[in-house]
């Protein structure tokens, strides 16, 4: 799932940018530090599905962002110091409230919440897995963890946010494997994951965020008919 933490506690973000590495069904794709500055990326990238959200904060408060943005299938975890917000947030139909200070075990616990709720509202397809060999041991790799496949001399290689597993596979074989709906062949060479695309312009499409993104030429595909397969996914 991506997710934004809005906190303007700098030691709080920091704590849950840790938590959020630490959690393999997370991908953290902004963190900031009141409502105002998130609102823009909240409205606009479908890609969001879950935040972290303080409440007492310059601005916006975090009741004020609840009663703005239109949640659909976006999930919110409230996090905060004050107990007294408990109540009145489960009344924007919030997926937990956890308080601070934080425990791992207490905010995993939220995630797997947020995680079931989730695959109840969206196809079992996005969620699947493969198995892929590597270094004697099968790993597991979830479908929405991958970032793109990359064809090579000797096969083809899986690029995810953690690592890349390289496997002797024919590139369109490979692709028969994965939900048509979730990955698309953009270029002669690349197959892309349409769940973790962060830019598209005329002539190229990014894929990942911050540290782990990697712009790929449009090829075999229009920007338009890209967009068009997302909005219909």
């Amino acid at each position: 799932m991506n997710c934004i933490i809005i906190d303007d506690d700098r030691l709080a973000r920091n704590l849950l940018e840790n938590y959020i590495k630490r959690t393999k069904t997370l991908k953290l794709i902004g963190a900031f530090q009141n409502p105002v500055e998130s609102y823009k990326l909240i409205n606009d990238d479908s890609n969001v599905d879950l935040i972290f959200l303080d409440m007492v904060m310059p601005e916006m408060n975090g009741i004020e962002l609840l009663k703005k943005i239109d949640r659909n299938n976006l999930q919110i975890i409230v996090v905060s110091g004050y107990s007294g917000y408990a109540l009145e947030t489960f009344d924007y139909d919030i997926t937990d409230f956890i308080l601070k200070p934080i425990a791992y075990d207490r905010f995993f616990k939220a995630v797997e919440k947020a995680y079931q709720r989730g695959t109840q509202k969206r196809p079992d397809k996005f969620f699947g897995k493969l198995y892929i060999k590597k270094d004697k041991a099968f790993n597991e790799i979830y479908f929405d963890h991958i970032l793109y496949i990359e064809k090579t001399k000797n096969g083809i290689e899986i690029n995810t946010e953690e690592e890349t597993f390289s496997i002797p596979m024919n590139e369109k074989e490979f692709l028969s494997k994965l939900p048509q709906n979730l990955f698309v062949q953009v270029h002669d060479s690349f197959i892309i994951n349409c769940e973790n695309i962060s830019n598209i312009n005329s002539k190229s499409v990014c894929v990942g965020h911050t540290d782990h993104e990697k712009m790929i030429p449009l090829m075999l595909i229009t920007r338009e008919e890209l967009i068009s397969k997302i909005n219909n996914k």
